[in-house]
């Protein structure tokens, strides 16, 4: 026993590692639980902590403060506890990865929800279909990450407001947004500012319109190669694209691309004007 006491005091992994038998008879644990290396074990993530501790509100707090993901090693009623998996999001940098230690009956908790998806928006995938159709409930999970659109319901993929925050804060959430709002001139400029390469995700319709894909380039010059075949080969479409990165030059169209493009680019940045074709 004494032996048992010393390892116990002198490695942080000792207690978590003997038989519960032995454990058991130990001198009190609480005399352990006062050790430094009680405390390492905690940092160290709940694994390493003896059970008859990972009920222990103050114990379980401080473990998910530092492992996140440990909430799937909590005992009692703490993995639908709303503050130790709040404390599990808010330290966790993948929300999924704690969120999915937590008791499901928190998926329909809207108040609940709504906290949770501030701290990191896919955590929306949790949710209840009910709460990924509440329009305030997305909205947050959207403004903390635009890709959390992919999670909502269909009726709010076909919101103009919830698609508008998405795509301001991710471009490529367009991908997520309804057939309708993707064909739309207004959500398709603010989604290609945000991301250039989000022109890909554009209605057909909206790849010719001349506006939209030089604020594209302007952002990302590949994409450059999303544009319709008439914008690949307009002049200052192509000079915006390659004033951005000179890769956009593989997806000039085939009427300029044997031309001495190079030569372009440079009189338009001695202030000379291009003439459109």
């Amino acid at each position: 026993m004494k032996l048992a006491l010393q390892i116990v005091a002198s490695e942080w992994w000792a207690a978590g590692a003997l038989p519960l038998t032995c454990r058991a008879g130990l001198q009190h644990l609480e005399n352990y639980r006062k050790s430094s290396a009680f405390s390492i074990a905690v940092r160290r993530g709940l694994f390493w902590v003896p059970v008859e501790f990972r009920a222990d509100r103050e114990v379980v707090l401080a473990a998910v403060r530092a492992h996140a993901s440990d909430l799937r090693f909590v005992r009692g009623g703490f993995r639908s506890d709303k503050q130790v998996v709040l404390v599990a999001l808010q330290n966790c940098e993948y929300g999924g990865l704690a969120f999915t230690g937590a008791d499901r009956i928190l998926d329909s908790d809207r108040a609940f929800m709504l906290e949770a998806v501030r701290c990191h928006g896919n955590v929306l995938s949790f949710a209840s279909d009910e709460l990924r159709a509440d329009r305030e409930v997305v909205l947050e999970a959207v403004k903390e990450t635009g890709d959390a659109l992919v999670h909502a319901g269909p009726v709010m993929k076909d919101n103009m407001s919830i698609v508008l925050h998405a795509v301001a804060r991710d471009g490529e959430a367009l991908a997520f947004a309804s057939t309708r709002l993707r064909s739309d001139r207004t959500v398709a400029l603010v989604a290609v500012r945000q991301t250039g390469m989000a022109l890909r995700r554009v209605g057909e319709n909206l790849r010719g319109d001349r506006e939209i894909v030089l604020q594209a380039v302007r952002q990302n010059g590949r994409a450059l190669q999303y544009a319709n075949e008439e914008l690949r080969d307009n002049l200052e479409v192509i000079l915006a694209a390659l004033h951005q990165t000179p890769e956009a030059l593989e997806f000039v169209g085939p009427l300029h691309r044997d031309k001495n493009i190079v030569l372009l680019v440079r009189r338009s940045t001695d202030g000379e004007e291009p003439s459109g074709r």
